[in-house]
C-alpha cells in the first residue's frame, strides 16, 4: 500500500480503550471540548472519530460509486480509516468524492427513527428514561449543538467506515461508505443520511431542529460542490450529462466504434446512400482502404467495381454498417471477379446479398443496456433552469427598459391612426408629433412582443422544476425501495 501523507500519519489518532466496547455504551464519557472536535449526525448524536489535524473539505478518490445499499452487500472489506495516496492524489481519471463524515458501526442504532422507536417501546415497558436494552440515551431535542453540555458520546470505533459524497452531484447529496479498497483505491455503496456522522465544516450547530439540520447540512456540502465546479480551485472527474449521451449512443450502436476516420471521408460517402457517389469517389477509397489496411492491395480493387457497389447500395436501399466496410469490399471484389461482365440490373440484388454474406460471418452485435444517471440528469436539468431563468429575467429588464424609456404618454391604437391624424397637417411640429407618436406605438409593440415571450419562458421555468422535482423524488423513492 502506498505511504500516506504525513497529514494522517498513525500518530494523529488515539488509540481505543482496551476493554470491549459495547454496541450501545451505558456509561459513555462526556465531552468536555467544543463541539468542532466530534462528528454529529441530525439527531444531535455525537461520535468521538479521534481525528486530529484533520484537513477541512478533504477530496478522496475512489474506484466508483454503486446506489446499491450498504446494507445489501456480503463479506465486505473495511479499509483503513487512513487515506491512501492514490486516494490523496489529483488523478482526474477517478472519481472525486468529499469526505463529509463517518460512519461507526452503531450509527443505525442512534439513528433520530431507531431512538424513536426505543423511547415508544421503553414507554410501553414502563422504564421511562431507558431504552431497549436498559442503557440511558441522550439526544438532543429543542436545543442546538452549540448549546449541548454533558452529552453521552459514542466512542471511537475502529471499524467506522468513511463517508463520501460524489462531486459530480451538483443536484443532491447522496452518501456512500468507503468499503472492498482495490490497489488502495475503495468502491462506495449508498447510506442514510441518518447513518452519516457529519464533519464540523459540512454542519450549522445553531440550529435547534432536526429538520432543519438534515436540509441545511447537506446544502453545505452542495454548496461547497458547486463552488469547487465553479472556480475550478479543486480539480475532479466529473461525467457531464453530454458525456454521458455520447456513451449511451456509443452503446446503443456500437457500430460507431468502427467508423473509420473522419478523413477517410470516401468511405463515409460510400455508405451515405443519400449521397452522390462518382468515378473519383471510388478512386479515392480504393487509396484510402490501402492506407488503412495494407493488406488489400494485393486484391488489385478497381474503381469501376468499387463505384458499382455504391450503386448496388444506393439502388438496394443497404445501410451497410461501419463494421463491414472491410468484408462487404473483399466480397464484393470476390463476387465480382467471379462474375465476369455485371449485370446493372442486377447490382441491387448483388448488394443484399453481399451484405448479408458478411453479416453472417461477423455475427450480430450483442444489446447495451446503459443508460444515464439521475442524479446528472437532475443536475442538467437544473442547470438548464438556471439558464433559462436568468434568460427571463434579462427579457424583463429589457421590456420594462422599452416601456421606462417612453414615460407615460398615451400610444396611439395604430400606424394608420397615427397617419389620419397629423397628415393634413403642414407644419414641421405636427411633422415631430407625429414621428413621436410613430416611435412610441413601435416600441409598445416591441414590448408587448416581448412580455409574450417572457410568459412562454416563465412557463417552460416551471415545466423544467417540476420535472426536476420529479427526478429527484423518483430517486428518492428507488433509494427507499432498495
Amino acid at each position: 500500500m502506498a505511504e500516506p501523507d504525513t497529514e494522517f500519519h498513525s500518530s494523529h489518532w488515539h488509540e481505543p480503550p482496551d476493554e470491549e466496547m459495547p454496541n450501545l455504551p451505558a456509561s459513555a464519557a462526556t465531552y468536555i471540548q467544543p463541539s468542532e472536535h466530534y462528528a454529529y449526525n441530525v439527531g444531535g448524536i455525537v461520535y468521538d472519530h479521534l481525528i486530529q489535524d484533520r484537513k477541512e473539505f478533504r477530496v478522496l478518490r475512489i474506484r466508483g460509486t454503486s446506489s446499491k445499499p450498504l446494507s445489501q452487500q456480503n463479506g465486505i472489506t473495511r479499509p483503513s480509516l487512513i487515506p491512501t495516496a492514490r486516494e490523496l492524489s489529483e488523478d482526474e481519471e477517478l472519481e472525486a468524492t468529499l469526505w463529509v463524515g463517518m460512519m461507526p458501526g452503531t450509527a443505525e442504532s442512534y439513528s433520530v427513527k431507531s431512538l424513536s422507536d426505543q423511547r415508544k417501546r421503553a414507554k410501553e415497558e414502563g422504564s421511562s428514561g431507558k431504552k431497549a436494552g436498559g442503557q440511558g440515551t441522550k439526544r438532543l431535542k429543542g436545543s442546538s449543538i452549540a448549546d449541548a453540555r454533558d452529552f453521552a458520546i459514542l466512542p471511537f470505533d475502529p471499524t467506522a467506515l468513511r463517508i463520501v459524497v460524489s462531486m459530480r452531484k451538483e443536484s443532491m447529496a447522496k452518501f456512500y461508505a468507503l468499503v472492498n479498497p482495490e490497489m488502495d483505491l475503495c468502491y462506495g455503496f449508498n447510506v442514510s443520511m441518518e447513518h452519516v456522522f457529519y464533519f464540523p465544516e459540512f454542519r450549522d450547530d445553531s440550529l435547534t431542529a432536526t429538520e432543519e439540520r438534515r436540509g441545511a447540512w447537506n446544502r453545505k456540502i452542495l454548496n461547497h460542490i458547486r463552488a469547487v465546479s465553479k472556480d475550478g480551485a479543486t480539480k475532479f472527474a466529473r461525467r457531464w450529462i453530454l458525456e454521458q449521451l455520447a456513451e449511451v449512443l456509443k452503446a446503443a450502436d456500437s457500430d460507431l466504434s468502427h467508423c473509420p476516420p473522419i478523413t477517410n471521408a470516401a468511405l463515409h460517402k460510400l455508405v451515405s446512400i443519400k449521397k452522390d457517389f462518382t468515378i473519383h469517389d471510388a478512386e479515392k477509397v480504393i487509396r484510402e482502404c490501402i492506407n488503412l489496411w495494407p493488406e488489400l492491395r494485393e486484391l488489385k480493387l478497381e474503381a469501376e467495381g468499387i463505384l458499382a457497389l455504391s450503386k448496388g447500395l444506393r439502388d438496394s436501399q443497404v445501410i451497410l454498417e461501419y463494421r463491414l466496410i472491410r468484408g462487404v469490399i473483399v466480397e464484393w471484389h470476390r463476387r465480382v471477379g467471379e462474375a465476369g461482365a455485371l449485370d446493372p440490373q442486377g447490382l441491387s440484388e448483388l448488394a443484399i446479398q453481399t451484405r448479408k454474406h458478411v453479416s453472417l460471418q461477423f455475427g450480430e452485435i450483442p444489446s447495451s443496456s446503459t443508460s444515464l444517471e439521475r442524479d446528472s440528469l437532475a443536475a442538467w436539468v437544473e442547470c438548464h433552469t438556471q439558464h433559462i431563468k436568468a434568460l427571463s429575467e434579462y427579457n424583463k429588464l429589457y421590456v420594462s427598459a422599452l416601456k421606462n424609456s417612453q414615460d407615460d404618454q398615451v400610444v396611439a391604437e395604430s400606424l394608420p391612426a397615427i397617419w389620419q391624424t397629423y397628415a393634413n397637417r403642414p407644419d414641421v411640429d405636427s411633422t415631430r408629433l407625429m414621428a413621436g407618436q410613430a416611435q412610441r406605438y413601435n416600441v409598445s409593440q416591441l414590448a408587448g412582443r416581448d412580455e409574450g415571450v417572457g410568459a412562454k419562458l416563465d412557463d417552460y421555468v416551471k415545466f423544467l422544476e417540476r420535472f426536476q422535482q420529479s427526478v429527484v423524488l423518483e430517486e428518492h423513492e428507488g433509494d427507499e425501495e432498495s
